[in-house]
């Protein structure tokens, strides 16, 4: 196994706050899963860790990964910082860059995004093993009142699998611009 992807999500840069508390809910369960599944690996494994913002004045969540994961113990020089890929398409190019076509890495993703994350993958060459995060279905047994009750988490849930919806109907179009470059101009290439 070579590396560790684990794909970019939300965060909110703040130079007083902890990095824990910069990273966005599934950006920390993320990163926490790809720092555990790369301390299981061999010395010579890297920590792939991808995310730009496109909001220019927030720096790209791959650099606040890079902190956490260094706070966490990981080594700068196993972490390789993928800044620029904006989606989840470009995430893909990004890594078949930096890492090359036969290579095999655990992809870490939100549960939700991981059939839609790995098909961009594959779309690239690309064959990842899936390391799905974040969990949130078959947490219930159905037995209690609570779990038949409209609640703002099942309406969260709901948004997230629309978003995930609507992607693969998008799926397609986020591959047209070819390999090299973007149609919107922005490179693919690793940093």
């Amino acid at each position: 196994m070579s590396a560790v992807v684990v794909l970019g999500g939300g965060w909110w840069p703040d130079a007083g706050w902890p990095i824990s508390s910069q990273l966005g809910e599934s950006s920390a369960i993320r990163l926490f899963e790809g720092v555990r599944l790369l301390r299981a690996l061999p010395g010579d494994a890297r920590l792939v860790v991808s995310g730009a913002s496109r909001l220019g004045d927030v720096e790209p969540v791959a650099i606040g990964y890079a902190q956490a994961a260094r706070e966490l113990g990981v080594p700068a020089e196993r972490i390789l910082l993928l800044d620029t890929p904006v989606d989840t398409a470009r995430e893909a190019y990004a890594v078949r860059a930096a890492l090359g076509t036969g290579s095999r890495f655990l992809l870490v993703t939100s549960a939700v995004h991981m059939s839609r994350a790995v098909q961009h993958f594959r779309h690239v060459g690309l064959d990842p093993i899936p390391a799905p995060t974040q969990r949130l279905s078959g947490r219930s047994n159905w037995d209690r009142v609570k779990d038949w009750l409209p609640s703002a988490g099942e309406l969260d849930k709901t948004e997230r699998a629309l978003h995930e919806y609507l992607g693969l109907v998008a799926l397609r179009w986020d591959h047209e611009a070819g390999d090299a470059e973007r149609a919107d101009g922005s490179s693919v290439e690793a940093r």
